[in-house]
């Protein structure tokens, strides 16, 4: 009768203990943490800068899904928040930990109103290795400057305002990205003549070093993020020394050998015949152009047979495939106007261009549902993809072109994306060279994943940026085209291809970003070269062959004097030497050995989102627990407590109950 006149209390302590008891297996834990200062600026009242330290602590957080939560106080700008973003996933990459299955609370608290976000970057990067490495950083240490997409150390402004607060505060050793010791800017100087005052620009360098000297601190230039936790960990943290050429195997070397071989004789055919047809044309202006395009082709296949001779197989392809995409677009031209209606003609082209795309489409395609690839075609397809994708939007310009009565500038792009088709086969010969090794189609999709989300977030920096400075660029637009794109491959599964266009999406945001704010782009193309050789030499023969052709066209570029052109080549290479790291360290996908046994190693598949929490504190003690909603949650302590306080009122309860009844 006593446990029946209870039931009531008994239910209400239940519905009180619920969801202390749901919480126990929702807890995530803190498993890191980390604070560093990160140098800024903050304007003053007479519309001066001052320079300020300010805090950045990190809370990494397991079971996660790649959500970064962002506190500042006071409020800051956007682009802090795209800051974290990059500096997540390069400080975990350099980590090799999944940046996804982890949760991160980024902090940063300032005494003042700090102005721009993305010189905490290199903080960040630091904070979030150490916290995810459980790694000891150097009290004695402060950094600023940008961390963009490729791992490099970006210029920021304020250098000598910021080494000076950090000096002052006892700082010793001050990290500034790389040509920024001598700080260069513009100052304007007021001169009276007569009774007019004048105000002129003029440009001043300061030697920060000197500058903070008397505080007996130090600046050092850090051009990477891997130089930057070098000086951060007092070593502990050690960049690969040692460097390699970029090589080939006799195997490849044969591939492409052969490939010259063909296309040079191909190319001696097409304009034997552009020759032959041109003769037959009356119209003089079309004959005179058709020569000086045989011409160029000409001139470019003696250049590409002195590269081979030289052993440099990839320039002299690329230089082939050029002379061949010329003669090409002569002989077009030709057949066109020496035909009854140049218009049909081009009809007819484009549309034999088209059975082109889509035969090799369908040829690609066979490759969606694969259960496992090989390690040379995680590589290699991509690649065959992006010039699939580049045919592609060439044939579409050049249905536009007809469209709009435009002949030759049809036949153009049409004839380049034929070309550039053609280009296709001696990379399938090169995805198809024997291999022990392969990845599950699973895990190839995990690896999507996060190139995919590591695009969105070089886009989202990229946008970030050059709202800062109030930049427009026209090359905006198309990358977010393209990042559509790949997000639809994604989810539909053809995985390559969603890897091939947002790695071509991180390569253009990270040229254009480089383009934009780089102080030196020749010694930016050396730091960037120097970075492919050293995980060349790190990666050994199980390097990409991809990255290895990228590199030497670079070298030849650069060689040349086409120093933009060569930094493209090389940030080509070292964004698929990275992905070759990924698969190395087995920290995304898992590879099959020759045993056949796989080696896994579980990844969350969703992009990173940042979630932010303004002017919001965070928990303070690295024992909090947080809800995947944000909430903070009991602690296992608390959870005991709450159970004893509910079992001695149940037994308060009870004896009441008893003693009223006995009455």
């Amino acid at each position: 009768m006593g446990l029946f006149k209870l039931a009531p209390l008994i239910l209400v302590l239940l519905i009180i203990l619920t969801p202390a008891l749901q919480a126990i297996g929702n807890v995530v834990e803190i498993v890191g943490y980390s604070r560093v200062p990160a140098l800024a600026v903050s304007m003053l009242d007479d519309g001066s800068y001052v320079g300020i330290v300010t805090w950045i602590d990190v809370k990494i957080l397991k079971p996660g899904s790649g959500i970064i939560y962002v506190s500042t106080e006071p409020l800051s700008d956007i682009d802090l928040q795209a800051s974290a973003r990059a500096a997540v996933l390069i400080a975990s990459y350099l980590a090799g930990k999944d940046p996804f299955k982890y949760d991160y609370l980024v902090s940063i608290k300032s005494s003042s109103p700090i102005v721009g976000g993305p010189s905490a970057g290199s903080a960040m990067v630091a904070a979030i290795y150490s916290a995810l490495t459980n790694t000891s950083l150097d009290p004695f240490v402060a950094a600023t400057g940008m961390i963009l997409p490729d791992g490099l150390i970006g210029p920021v402004g304020g250098v000598p305002e910021k080494a000076l607060a950090a000096a002052s505060g006892g700082f010793k050793v001050i990290l500034v990205p790389w040509g920024q010791s001598n700080y260069t800017e513009v100052r304007y100087v007021r001169q009276s003549i007569g009774p007019v005052s004048i105000i002129r620009p003029t440009t001043v360098t300061i030697d920060v070093n000197e500058l903070v000297s008397k505080y007996g601190a130090r600046v050092v230039e850090v051009a990477t993020a891997e130089d930057l936790l070098y000086m951060f960990t007092k070593g502990a943290y050690r960049p690969i020394e040692a460097m390699k050429e970029p090589f080939l195997t006799a195997s490849e070397e044969r591939i492409l050998s052969s490939a010259y071989g063909n296309l040079s004789a191909l190319l001696t055919t097409v304009i034997s015949s552009t020759l032959r047809q041109a003769s037959s044309i009356k119209d003089q202006r079309i004959v005179s152009n058709i020569n000086s395009l045989v011409t160029y082709s000409t001139r470019y296949a003696n250049e590409s047979r002195d590269l081979y001779n030289r052993g440099l197989y990839y320039p002299a392809l690329s230089s082939l495939f050029t002379s061949y995409y010329i003669a090409r677009f002569a002989q077009n031209l030709a057949d066109a106007y020496s035909s009854q209606d140049p218009v049909t003609y081009a009809r007819n082209y484009i549309s034999q261009v088209k059975n082109l795309v889509d035969t090799y489409r369908g040829l690609l395609s066979r490759y969606t549902a694969k259960s496992f690839y090989r390690v040379g075609e995680v590589y290699i397809l991509p690649e065959v993809y992006g010039r699939l994708y580049d045919a592609w939007k060439n044939l579409n310009s050049s249905i536009a072109s007809i469209n709009n009565g435009d002949i030759v500038g049809s036949i153009y792009y049409a004839s380049y994306a034929e070309a550039r088709l053609k280009s296709i086969d001696v990379w399938l010969q090169l995805a198809v060279l024997p291999g022990i090794d392969e990845v599950h189609r699973d895990n190839v999709g995990k690896l999507a994943s996060w190139i995919y989300s590591y695009a969105e977030t070089s886009l989202a920096y990229l946008e970030s940026l050059l709202s800062s400075i109030e930049y427009q660029d026209a090359s905006r637009q198309e990358l977010e085209v393209m990042a559509s794109h790949a997000a639809s491959l994604l989810s539909g599964g053809d995985y390559l291809g969603a890897i091939s266009l947002s790695a071509g999406v991180i390569l253009n945001t990270t040229i254009t970003i480089h383009n934009i704010f780089s102080i030196n782009m020749t010694k930016l193309g050396e730091i960037v070269r120097g970075e492919v050789r050293r995980i060349l030499a790190d990666l050994g023969s199980g390097s990409p062959v991809s990255a290895r052709l990228y590199a030497q066209m670079g070298d030849y570029l650069l060689e040349k004097g086409q120093i933009t052109q060569a930094l493209s080549l090389y940030e080509q290479s070292l964004l698929i030497l990275r992905i070759a790291k990924l698969l190395a360290q087995g920290s995304q996908v898992a590879v099959l050995s020759s045993a056949g046994e796989a080696i896994t190693n579980e990844t969350q598949t969703s992009p990173i989102i940042v979630e932010t929490m303004t002017n919001t504190v965070l928990p303070g003690t690295q024992t909090a627990q947080i809800g995947r909603s944000g909430e903070v949650l009991p602690t296992l302590s608390t959870i005991m407590l709450m159970a004893v306080i509910v079992i001695l009122l149940s037994i308060a309860a009870y004896i009441y109950v008893r003693r009223k009844h006995h009455s």
